[in-house]
């Protein structure tokens, strides 16, 4: 039993030593294959690595074309050029070739050559003879002294060959003498950086301190990274033939073809449609998550930031094995670029081009929308800026001429700007009337002034009005009737039924940047006024006046919502995506809101408004047609910057199952029923002109 034993525990030992010496010969191959590879194979990994490595180029993807809604094309691709600096290595791949020149010149072999300081702070060299360094410590002393500070002091006349040939008899006479390797002083590697900075300088016409301040940012570029350091972009094709052949002996600069945004119709829709430009550092942290790179381009503003995921699609690549001067030999891998969705829009390109040319000149907004939808047909915001103009690279001077314009061409009149909208809002105080059960029936007699106490407010009209009800009132917009109806329903009512009509908030819209208005509240003036709300803040509300402003886009809303006896549909410009097996995708009618009142109230302000056009006494005679009862409310209001009114004119036709609804603004342009009407009916002629009774 105990010889059996000891065998066993014989055989354990014996495997515990044959497992141990497996683990210890696994540890020593390890070893020696990282020795064979470290040490043994360095030399020809490090060459493999330095002759060739691996680039990702991008390929980037056109964004979606956008059109009109009868399929006219809008916005474009074109092809685009930039000048980049493509990554480190290929700069360092220049740089070691001049060097390399410099080691020809003093028949010195290139690893020899240091790019070092003669610099009396430094003192270090290199030998082969260590029983030469007191020698060699010497003669470097007195090297410097004769050469290096000459060098620097005359740096700014000579290049950096010139200053090689110059010293050339000092430093040969120095290896002779003590075989000893040598510097080169850091003044020839700042006069030869010096020459192509001022090379490249020349040929792209941009000072030479623009240059190196590129060049130094692509110097941190990684071989691996996929993004390239644009110098210039947005030239022609004929001006990137001319640089590529000037700029061939610099391999870290490359031109690069993208697919560049073309606006057909430069300022056409250009406070809808928005333009694209670099994407920024905010933006990029915010969205790389989605898949958006450093050097991609992004909408800025409109459709294209709303709509930018659709329009932008998916970038490809292409990995690619480089040589040392960056020249392409076989592709690796590679994934093509999928274009981004095609829009199409619910403007009418020729209608939106037509109101554009009729406004030009002219401060303000004009919107159409179809009655059932919520579509946009038309929608200008004057004056306009070319959309080509602001996608492109812009000097400092350029965008502060536009920024600073007197007329504000980049401000969005249609749907951020807020104005007092005057009498265009009597109708909501209308609605507050009958809601608090007075009838548009009852009389009131207009002597052209209303007061309370020691105070009074004017009418528009000297000796007033006579004997009005509501509509009437509506008809030859009496102010005084709406002091009086106003202050008796009170502030509450008038705020409450504003907010039903969606006014004081952002109407829902597809853009981004929506103005809100305001409707005061006495919270709001205590609050931004540090003020009590005073009875003369209720009389001002009840004619749009005082503190409250509007967007037209929310005169358009509100006139829709009368038009569909207060159902309010979402406003939007997008009508469908053509997606990328061609299927379009149709932008589904949004019904956002009702508001829910009697509907013999909307006919008795319809009736109102009906009057304004038809009316004897009406301020908007200029838009009766034969063919269709159009209906509508102008408004002249006062503001602080203008001596002249706000115009305004809006409304919707025909009165029974209307078909467009319409707001016009003209900013400080005089009264509503003189300016701000004829841009409508200028508008209504056309459109019914190409679509006669309904739009497609």
């Amino acid at each position: 039993m105990k010889k059996k034993e000891m065998k066993m525990g014989k055989d354990t030992k014996n495997r515990v030593y044959i497992f141990f010496g497996v683990i210890v010969l696994i540890y020593l191959l390890l070893i020696l294959k990282m020795y064979h590879l470290q040490v043994v194979k360095y030399d020809y990994y490090k060459k493999l690595a330095e002759d060739n490595s691996i680039k990702r180029k991008k390929i980037e993807s056109p964004r979606g074309k956008i059109y009109d809604r009868n399929g006219k094309l809008i916005v474009t691709n074109i092809a685009g050029y930039k000048l980049v600096f493509t990554e480190k290595k290929g700069y360092q791949n220049y740089k070691k070739d001049r060097l390399k020149e410099i080691a020809d010149l003093l028949d010195e072999e290139y690893n020899n050559i240091y790019v070092k300081s003669f610099g009396r702070k430094s003192r270090k060299y290199f030998t082969k003879k260590d029983e030469n360094k007191r020698i060699i410590a010497y003669e470097l002393k007195k090297l410097n002294d004769k050469t290096d500070y000459k060098i620097i002091k005359d740096i700014k006349k000579y290049s950096f060959l010139e200053i090689v040939s110059r010293e050339e008899k000092h430093l040969k006479f120095f290896k002779k003498q003590y075989n000893a390797v040598y510097y080169i002083p850091s003044a020839m590697k700042e006069a030869y950086e010096r020459d192509y900075t001022k090379n490249i300088s020349k040929i792209l016409e941009i000072d030479e301190k623009s240059v190196k301040g590129i060049i130094n940012r692509g110097k941190k570029l990684s071989i691996y990274s996929p993004d390239d350091l644009v110098i210039l972009d947005d030239f022609e094709e004929k001006k990137a033939h001319i640089l590529m052949e000037k700029l061939s002996e610099y391999p870290f600069l490359d031109i690069v073809d993208y697919p560049k945004r073309k606006y057909l119709y430069n300022d056409i829709a250009c406070h809808i449609i928005g333009y694209v430009k670099a994407i920024s550092q905010t933006e990029y942290d915010s969205l790389k998550h989605l898949g958006y790179e450093k050097t991609d381009n992004i909408g800025k503003d409109g459709l294209e930031k709303y709509y930018d995921h659709e329009l932008k699609g998916e970038n490809g690549f292409n990995y690619v094995e480089v040589d040392v001067k960056n020249i392409g030999l076989k592709e690796i891998e590679s994934k093509k670029a999928i274009p981004g969705k095609d829009l199409y829009l619910t403007l009418d390109l020729d209608l939106q081009v037509h109101m554009t040319k009729f406004m030009n000149g002219k401060k303000g907004a004009f919107i159409a929308m179809d009655s059932k939808t919520g579509e946009i047909i038309t929608a200008v915001s004057s004056p306009t800026y070319n959309l080509n103009t602001l996608a492109s690279k812009m000097s400092v001077n350029d965008w502060e001429k536009i920024q600073n314009n007197v007329n504000m061409p980049l401000t969005n009149r249609i749907s951020v700007g807020s104005y007092a909208p005057g009498s265009v809002f009597k109708p909501v105080v209308c609605f507050g009337i009958l809601d608090s059960n007075i009838s548009p029936d009852e009389k009131y007699y207009s002597t052209g002034t209303y007061r309370i106490g020691n105070w009074e407010w004017k009418d528009w009209k000297k000796g007033g009005h006579g004997l009005v009800d509501m509509y009437t009132a509506i008809e030859e917009s009496c102010n005084t009737y709406f002091y009086n109806m106003g202050n008796r329903i009170g502030k509450d009512k008038i705020i409450e039924t504003s907010f039903q009509f969606g006014l004081g908030r952002p109407v829902e819209l597809d853009v981004y940047e929506v103005g809100a208005g305001r409707i005061p509240t006495e919270k709001w003036k205590q609050e931004r006024e540090k003020q009590s709300w005073y009875q003369g803040d209720t009389i001002n509300m009840a004619i749009g006046q005082g503190y409250v402003l509007t967007t037209p886009m929310q005169i358009l809303q509100l006139y829709n919502m009368i038009a569909n006896n207060g159902i309010r549909y979402s406003a939007h410009y997008l009508k469908k995506i053509k997606e990328h097996d061609g299927t379009m995708k149709e932008t589904i009618i949004k019904t956002e809101y009702k508001y829910d009142t009697n509907k013999k109230h909307f006919n008795i302000v319809k009736e109102g408004l009906r009057r304004v056009v038809y009316g004897a006494h009406g301020t908007a005679k200029v838009l009766r047609r034969d063919d269709h009862v159009v209906v509508a409310k102008t408004g002249s209001a006062q503001n602080s910057h203008y001596e002249d009114t706000h115009a305004w004119a809006a409304g919707f036709v025909p009165i029974d199952n209307p078909e467009i609804t319409f707001t016009c603004f003209m900013e400080g342009a005089g009264g509503g029923g003189g300016v701000a009407a004829p841009v409508v009916k200028e508008f209504l002629n056309e459109y019914y002109k190409k679509y006669g009774n309904k739009i497609e």
